[in-house]
């Protein structure tokens, strides 16, 4: 706190404390991603809750309430913009898109920038009031006043200098100085006549400023007050803003607001005069009384009064830039002075009268802001306060807005025209986020803002101003000394309408490029094949709302007529006029200016047109004459034209309209209040208006006598090297986008039938080409793997090859090669004759002896369709192999030696591709330690096997009648046959089956129960060491316990790891373009949920055969295309690359995931020649690294799909050591089928044997409290019966019944709010469906929590009987139907499975750092952030209201 209070003072640590418990409050709350529809709901949740707030509540500080909101849905939509859509490290991103990316988003950056300082600077408008003076003026100061000219008309400076000689302020004190840089004769003649000073120089540098400082050294006055030659002070400024200067001895400058008597160009060419704020109105009614609670007011160059010791103490009004106001209040700020702003307006004088010329004073305004931000840092350089230097870098950046505003016009029609996406995200999420933010802006901007500035009005004058001062800002960046002080034209005339094309062309271009964006929109919609629907409602909208702003604009270039050279103030006074007859008639003064007024008269008169009158005007206690003609006559309106006046008669009326001390007060007033809603309205009708106008006017030419001011050819010149920027930008992203390629990777599946003497035969699609093989091209290899048991000698082999060729192929020299293991077994010729491309078979015997245990059947098309100039990927080229292709051998089986040391064989064979199907043989009924020890070896043989499955029927009494099988039994059950093993300890011993030689049984027995789980790890763990026919396991070294989430076969989490180290690899090469396939293994519970993705590094390489420039190696993960790689060629050029990757977490899954690797090597082709891309070699490197690397663990539970693509959780320890099985001491065979076939499962899923799975029967399961629960039971059965209320459902006899575990408030209700889809077809009432139709449960999977343990899993699975169980055990086989396995409940019924997510308790597995875990916490509970961001928005709101009250209350006292 003491460093705080040392840094910003006393007065703003407390504010400085409260912004920093703000942002510790909402910073996690900020943080929290959410899918389009939660951010949808949080969004318009606020919303609408700041709507009634704004209307229903009307104190200070609900003010705040509304800033809070806004800056917590800016603050979301910035971090999310900063985290999730930039595009770095996304795949197929490239630089380009980053460039076009990152320029939105900065522009956006400055846009919140200005938010925020903005709110600070408006928080608390400080409302100062006047201070008296002192009762004698012999106390009261002597002030010069300085009214400099330049090269304005003596009328338009006139009345200026004679409402400052009719100020109320001693004579003796005052003195008005008439400051004529022109030199010119008239109004040094003036002066002298009404008493004025007059003072020019002999030399004009510095403009304005060096002409203040030259009278500054010519005159004495303790005070300077400066006004512009245009701006006429009320007889009170002096009285009213001098008292505060007596009061401060350090106030060094007191401001008052430049009100504006004429319209402005968008007042009068829109008639929009006061029903809208004009531009400066904000400037002045809102933000100088918020800088004056910091200290910041700052001299805006008129209105204004000065202290002289503190001018001189800076060396006077400030040189260095074009805005020499704004520069000399930071300076003099520096140095300790401080500034006051008093919100009563006290002059007032000409706004621009044409657009031309209000540009050109913008400009200067902006290059000045510039220039002192490049010279005069407020952010550097001593003497400010923190407050003061936002103040200030706020007022400087505000003109800064040209290049974000032109990018905000012209980012939506990079995607309407090339596709460019400008923000990497879905258009959804994009509007989820965006919206809220804008509209809780506009909300707060309209309170704060109030009667002096409408809602959209903003985006219109930046629209207006940004292609005329982005160039002039940026060069003064740059080089600061560019630009030259340019004196604002006014009081023109315009004497005929028109459309002011020298300065609407930008405009119009913008128009013409948007509208074109809204056609491009329509034809995307209708003829894109797959239109982003979302991103072009999205982008066309954004395009109508530029639209909207443009179309303004465009009607603000309509010049309406103005032949008044003096602009009417309204007025009603008491008149007289007086007829030459002497008549006199009581009339009202209806408006008045210089050059006449128009009045009402008391009754009914007429007067010709030309009469010569008097008119009398009552005002402070006298009447006051002047001559005048009547120009108008009728029903009692008149409107009179002043004759010639004196100076003296001109002081009079100059009184009259412009010095009466409310002259200008309560001017706006009358407006109403702001309504966002109804600003829009107004914008659009305006639009249509801007658009009629520029469709009318386009043709027309500006009047001759109207010239464009002395700016204007420099202003249209950085118009148009502004407009060169956004649509250079457009053209640069044409044609940048990348259409992707997908790949697919292969499958294989194989089938084969043993007997005693064998006989086996496959077809293709059993081979795995269920859609038969096709080669294309003039030579062109495909084919499949086939593997034969190595205990079968193959005697004889035939095949019958059914094929189609083209009907093009040249006979003699074209035809079909058949290979087995890389040799010719059969050429077959191309037929003469086949014009139809008709079915033809060949059936020959193949030499058995090319066959082996692992085999590759291929088949080589050599194709030719011409004698020279043959292109050899010609679509002529082609010929298929039927599926229906058979294979057939058949030979001898052979009788292996009993011996452990062949094992894993005869058992399991590497080289088969089906299914291991090895019978399970209890010679009982297994007790729980025996059905442990089957589930061991079971889950062994399951990892064995992992590539093809495994199946594990269960026989209970009796040996198998042919085939392999594994016996678990004790020595107290062993059957009397041939064969049986001595038992003396754990044993393991294979024999010969007695009911089939060719089939061997492995024995797993042991004296007792225990033994036999000893002989079972031993196998596991030990058997690559076992030898002899039998062997006894006397000690198994069991391996340390199993880390959390670190199976054999998931990919680990400690660092890269190389693709050679995993489960699955094979050496990834090919030749001529191919695809290469491999599968790694995500931890389940990989916590990818604020990831992009997994990086990957590929390092691959490709030989120097040339190719063509298209070349590429594709990356696919899981069928989704993920990054492309062009494959250069030519000297120097390297033919071995590494990239690293990102695989986004939207296209990973949870287990399994293959990942395709596709060279495309397209050839060079010549006139006649053309390079055979068979030549071409590419290869995926074993040294390419995954990592997993600071990745977490942690995943919600119940889950259904976790546990059947990756036996979570149960595999989380992959020795399955917190894995408890619980089956009744009755289980029935199907029963533990299933068991074996879950525990097989297991064994794949992880790449290791669960040595340490527990099994237990119901009554004993407080054994194994800590364990999770794997349930096998009966719908009736005791488990059911005693644990079926923790389970989602129950079903019987009764029928179905859902147990709500939940309630109404569980956090799992609110899992799927009401917009998911989910809920519907995946809830109740889709299981209440499926109910009502009469459906029958055969067997059900369903996840819940133990009831012994809140962190355990309770998974049961249940099925009536035999056939339920079949059906279970096919649905857990069948790809296609394991994908139908998730939520919390699964059934399957007849050939279906139907998945449903029931409202029931969770609990979470893992451990995330705390950051995360907040984060994700709260990103399932919408509501809490709402309830939460409204509740600190309220204290805060509440607290800063009363630091602010106090922060005002010591700011007005400590003067």
């Amino acid at each position: 706190m003491g460093r705080i209070r040392r840094m910003f003072g006393e007065e703003e640590a407390p504010l400085v404390v409260a912004f920093i418990v703000g942002v510790i409050v909402f910073s996690p709350m900020v943080v929290v991603p959410f899918d389009w529809q939660a951010q949808s709901l949080l969004g318009v949740g606020f919303v609408i809750l700041a709507i009634l707030v704004n209307r229903i509540f009307k104190a200070h500080w609900i003010t705040y309430f509304l800033m809070a909101l806004s800056l917590f849905a800016t603050a979301r939509y910035a971090y999310w913009r900063a985290t999730e859509t930039l595009g770095f490290g996304v795949t197929g991103y490239h630089w380009y898109d980053i460039a076009i990316t990152l320029t939105l988003f900065l522009a956006e950056v400055y846009a919140w920038m200005v938010l925020v300082l903005g709110f600070l600077q408006t928080a608390y408008p400080l409302q100062r009031k006047p201070v008296a003076l002192p009762a004698s003026p012999q106390e009261w100061p002597t002030v010069d006043v300085y009214i400099p000219t330049y090269n304005e008309a003596l009328d338009v400076v006139r009345p200026t200098v004679l409402a400052a000689m009719e100020m109320d302020w001693p004579r003796d004190k005052m003195s008005v100085y008439v400051l004529d840089d022109g030199v010119r004769s008239e109004f040094r003649d003036f002066a002298r006549d009404i008493g004025a000073g007059y003072i020019t120089r002999s030399e004009h540098k510095h403009a304005k400023a060096g002409n203040l400082n030259h009278a500054l050294g010519k005159t004495q006055g303790e005070y300077v007050a400066i006004f512009d030659s245009d701006h006429v002070p009320t007889r009170s400024f002096l009285q009213v803003a001098m008292g505060w200067f007596l009061r401060d001895d350090k106030l060094g400058l007191v401001q008052t607001p430049h009100h504006f008597y004429s319209p402005d160009p968008f007042e009068r060419n829109l008639r929009v005069f006061k029903r809208v704020p004009n531009e400066g109105e904000l400037f002045y009614g809102v933000v100088q009384d918020g800088n004056d609670l910091w200290n910041a007011s700052f001299f805006c160059g008129s209105c204004a009064i000065m202290r002289r010791t503190a001018l001189e103490q800076i060396g006077g009004i400030a040189t260095e830039t074009v805005t020499e106001d704004a520069h000399t209040s930071l300076k003099l700020q520096r140095l300790g002075w401080n500034s006051a702003y008093l919100n009563v307006p006290q002059a007032a004088g000409l706004a621009t009268d044409s657009f031309s010329g209000h540009v050109g004073q913008r400009i200067r305004w902006a290059r000045g802001m510039a220039q002192i931000m490049r010279v005069d840092n407020p952010l550097t350089g001593p003497g400010l306060k923190p407050m003061q230097r936002l103040c200030y870098l706020n007022a400087m950046l505000h003109f800064f807005f040209a290049v974000p505003r032109l990018i905000f016009l012209t980012a939506p029609l990079l995607f309407l025209y090339f596709g460019v996406y400008v923000i990497n995200a879905y258009a959804l999420t994009i509007a989820a986020y965006s919206l809220p933010h804008l509209a809780l802006a506009m909300i707060a901007n309209s309170r704060v803002q109030g009667r002096h500035r409408n809602s959209f009005w903003n985006e219109v004058y930046e629209t207006a101003l940004a292609p005329y001062i982005m160039l002039p800002t940026l060069l003064a960046v740059i080089n600061p000394k560019l630009g030259k002080f340019n004196v604002t034209a006014k009081g023109g005339i315009v004497r005929k309408a028109y459309f002011d094309r020298r300065f609407a062309w930008p405009f119009v271009v913008l128009f013409l490029l948007n509208v074109g964006g809204l056609v491009a929109a329509v034809m995307r919609w209708n003829l894109q094949p797959h239109a982003d629907t979302a991103t072009i409602v999205m982008t066309s909208a954004w395009t109508i709302y530029n639209l909207l702003m443009i179309s303004v604009v465009l009607g603000v270039n309509w010049e309406t007529r103005q032949v008044r050279e003096k602009v009417r103030v309204p007025l009603a006074l008491p008149a007289m006029l007086y007829r030459p007859s002497g008549e006199r008639i009581l009339a009202r003064t209806v408006d008045i200016s210089e050059g006449g007024m128009s009045i009402d008269l008391a009754h009914q008169a007429r007067l010709e047109k030309g009469a010569s009158v008097v008119i009398g005007v009552v005002y402070d206690g006298g009447e006051y004459r002047f001559p005048a003609t009547v120009t108008f006559s009728e029903d009692g309106l008149m409107r009179l034209k002043f004759g010639e006046l004196n100076n003296e008669q001109l002081g009079d009326l100059v009184r009259i309209i412009y010095g009466r001390a409310d002259a200008w007060l309560g001017w706006g007033e009358a407006r109403d209040a702001d309504r966002p809603w109804r600003s829009l309205v107004q914008v659009a009708l305006l639009a249509l208006l801007g658009v009629w106008r520029m469709v009318s006017g386009i043709w027309t030419r500006a009047p001759r006598e109207e010239a464009a001011p002395a700016s204007a050819s420099a202003t249209k010149s950085s118009a148009a090297g502004t407009l060169l920027i956004p649509l250079a930008l457009m053209l640069g992203a044409a044609g940048l986008s990348a259409v992707p390629q997908d790949a697919q990777a292969a499958t294989q599946s194989a089938a084969t039938n043993a007997q005693g003497s064998f006989s086996t035969q496959w077809t293709l699609a059993g081979l795995g080409a269920k859609q038969g093989l096709r080669m294309s091209g003039v030579d062109d290899i495909q084919g499949v793997s086939l593997s034969i048991p190595p205990d079968r000698v193959v005697a004889k082999a035939e095949m019958t090859v059914r094929y189609h060729v083209s009907p093009g192929l040249l006979p003699r020299i074209s035809q079909i090669n058949v290979l087995i293991n890389n040799r010719v077994v059969r050429s077959i010729p191309v037929q003469p004759g086949d014009t139809e491309g008709d079915a033809h078979t060949a059936s020959f015997s193949v030499n058995p002896n090319l066959l082996s245990e692992y085999n590759h059947l291929a088949f080589q098309l050599i194709g030719h369709y011409t004698n020279q100039c043959e292109d050899p990927n010609n679509s002529t080229l082609w010929a298929t192999i039927s599926p229906s292709t058979e294979i057939r051998v058949s030979g001898a089986r052979l009788a292996l030696n009993d011996n452990l040391h062949f094992l894993p064989a005869p058992f399991f064979y590497k080289s088969m591709q089906n299914r291991l199907k090895l019978p399970f043989v209890f010679f009982t009924q297994p007790s729980s330690t025996t059905l442990q020890a089957a589930g061991i070896v079971a889950s062994w043989f399951g990892d064995l096997a992992s590539y093809r499955g495994t199946d594990f029927p269960v026989s209970i009494g009796s040996l198998p009648a042919n085939g392999n099988a594994v016996v678990f039994a004790t020595s107290a059950n062993l059957p009397p046959i041939t064969g049986v093993p001595q038992v003396s300890g754990p044993t393991l011993a294979v024999t010969t089956n007695p009911n089939d030689p060719y089939g061997k049984i492995l024995w797993v027995v042991g004296e007792n129960a225990q033994q036999v789980v000893t002989a079972a790890r031993g196998l596991a763990l030990g058997y690559a060491m076992l030898s002899g026919a039998d062997a006894q396991v006397s000690n198994v070294d069991m391996p340390p316990l199993s880390k959390p989430d670190h199976a054999p076969r998931w990919v680990p989490s400690n660092g890269p790891v190389r693709l050679d180290a995993l489960a699955g690899w094979n050496p990834m090469s090919v030749n001529g373009t191919g695809t290469l396939p491999f599968t790694f293994y995500l931890p389940p519970s990989l916590f990818l949920w604020d990831r992009h993705g997994v990086p990957v590094d590929i390092h691959y390489g490709y030989n120097s055969v040339p190719i063509s420039a298209n070349s590429t190696l594709n990356l696919n993960a899981n069928g989704n295309f993920v990054h492309g790689f062009s494959l250069p060629q030519g000297a120097g050029v390297s033919q071995q690359h590494s990239a690293v990757v990102n695989f986004p977490a939207s296209v990973l899954q949870p287990y399994a995931n293959s990942m395709a690797a596709t060279f495309y090597f397209a050839p060079i082709k010549g006139k006649c020649t053309q390079t055979n891309i068979n030549n071409a070699a590419g290869v995926i490197y074993p040294d390419s690294t995954i990592d997993l690397r600071g990745i977490p663990h942690y995943t919600r539970l119940p889950a259904l799909s976790i546990w059947m693509n990756g036996g979570y959780p149960f595999t989380r320890y992959a020795d399955l050591s917190r894995t408890a099985v619980v089956l009744p001491a009755s289980a029935d065979q199907p029963m533990l089928h299933a068991y074996l076939n879950v525990m097989g499962m297991f064994g794949q899923q992880t790449g290791m044997a669960g040595v340490r799975v527990a099994v237990v029967h119901p009554g004993d399961v407080a054994t194994v409290s800590e364990r999770n629960l794997l349930v096998f039971t009966t719908p009736n059965g005791e488990s059911m019966q005693q644990w079926g209320s923790h389970l989602p459902m129950e079903y019987g006899q009764d029928g179905i019944k859902l147990n709500n575990l939940a309630g109404w408030f569980a956090e799992s209700r609110w899992h799927l709010p009401w917009w998911n889809g989910d809920d519907r077809h995946y809830g109740e009432a889709a299981l209440g469906r499926l109910v009502s139709a009469g459906t029958v449960p055969q067997a059900v999977i369903e996840e819940g929590i133990s009831p012994l343990h809140k962190s355990r899993a309770l998974l049961v699975i249940s099925a009536h009987d035999s056939n339920g169980w079949e059906a279970l055990l096919n649905a857990l086989d069948s790809a296609d139907k394991r994908k139908n396995v998730f939520g919390n409940l699964s059934v399957v019924h007849g050939d279906e499975v139907s998945s449903f997510i029931l409202h029931t308790p969770s609990y979470f597995v893992g451990k995330l750092p705390f950051w995360t875990w907040m984060r994700y916490h709260l990103s399932r509970h919408p509501w809490v952030i709402w309830i939460g961001v409204i509740v600190a928005s309220l204290i805060l709101a509440w607290l800063v209201g009363a630091l602010l009250r106090r922060r005002a209350t010591k700011r007005m006292n400590a003067a």
